[in-house]
């Protein structure tokens, strides 16, 4: 019944499903309602994950959960809970944040190679970013370094404002849209950079500078790009371990960096010549 309902929808026009906490339903159902639609329509399917934690607590208490690589049988994406639990942990100060880019590295080479992580600085059940990562220049380098990581990324309605109120689930709780925001233009511009980027770019590495200071690399073979991310509002000059010139596409500048960046200068995305 629940496999016809779900082709019901699909005839109705729906492109794509987002099962709730789909862990703790059983993977061959989910198996089986994919292959239901083979050769019918291409419906984008979203599985929401759960913590490794929860994972953990449920078995223990003989749940029957499924894990990551039981999901990625039918689900083309996952929520990022896996690692967005190191971030939590990370923000308490019980973690580092190269536990969580070793993470992302994991995640790239444990899973199918056609398997997709779905990023999220908030969603319905997280705390906005805007709370979190308070300052405006701290928000949109966590900003930038979240639509770089590899997989697509999620905005959260009213996220592009930097809406601080996490709304209802259960009342009309609309975003004020009539705010205007300059964040918001900021956030497009990163998308569609971030869209030009990781469209035939397979390859992605990372280096980090100094503690909270990345360099995202991604490249193709006739292009290469390097994302330069401050998370942690250092200041002053960062080595860079190496050269290089291009063109920051956030605001069409010419940048040439020799062996080191200023740390004010983040976030940078630099199409390298």
């Amino acid at each position: 019944y629940q496999i016809e309902t779900l082709h019901m929808w699909a005839d109705l026009g729906v492109d794509g499903f987002r099962c709730d906490v789909a862990t703790m339903v059983p993977a061959e159902f989910w198996v089986k309602a994919r292959k239901s639609f083979a050769g019918k329509k291409n419906i984008i399917w979203l599985a929401e994950s759960t913590h490794l934690y929860f994972l953990k607590a449920l078995r223990e208490h003989g749940y029957p959960v499924a894990t990551d690589s039981e999901l990625f049988e039918a689900f083309d994406m996952l929520y990022d809970y896996d690692g967005y639990e190191i971030i939590e942990r990370y923000r308490v100060g019980k973690a580092r944040l190269r536990e969580y880019i070793n993470h992302v590295y994991a995640q790239t080479n444990i899973y199918p190679a056609t398997s997709l992580k779905l990023r999220f600085l908030e969603n319905h059940d997280q705390p906005r970013a805007a709370a979190v990562y308070r300052g405006d220049f701290n928000l949109r380098n966590w900003s930038v370094f979240y639509q770089f990581l590899p997989g697509p990324s999620l905005v959260y309605a009213g996220q592009e404002i930097r809406e601080t109120k996490l709304p209802s689930l259960f009342e009309n709780d609309k975003v004020d849209w009539s705010r205007k925001d300059d964040f918001e233009g900021f956030l497009r511009a990163v998308i569609a950079c971030s869209k030009e980027v990781k469209t035939g770019s397979p390859c992605f590495s990372h280096s980090e500078l100094c503690d909270g200071v990345y360099e995202l690399e991604w490249k193709t073979p006739h292009s290469r790009y390097s994302v330069f991310v401050n998370l942690e509002n250092r200041t002053g000059i960062i080595p860079t371990f190496h050269s290089l010139q291009g063109k920051n596409l956030l605001d069409g500048s010419a940048v040439k960096i020799e062996g080191r960046v200023h740390a004010e200068q983040m976030p940078m995305i630099v199409k390298r010549a």
